[in-house]
C-alpha cells in the first residue's frame, strides 16, 4: 500500500491473509488465480 497509495484508493484496501504456500495447496491455487484475475482487472 505504501508503494501506491492513490491505487489502492481507487481499487480496495488490503487485507490480512494466512496461506500455506506448499506447491500443492489450495491456498497456493487460490493465491495465484486471485492475483491473475486482479491483473486482468488492471488492464
Amino acid at each position: 500500500m505504501a508503494i501506491d497509495p492513490i491505487w489502492w484508493e481507487e481499487h480496495g484496501t488490503g487485507r490480512e491473509m494466512d496461506f500455506h504456500l506448499d506447491l500443492e495447496s489450495s491456498s497456493w491455487t487460490i493465491l495465484l488465480n486471485y492475483v491473475y484475475n486482479a491483473m486482468l482487472e488492471d488492464e
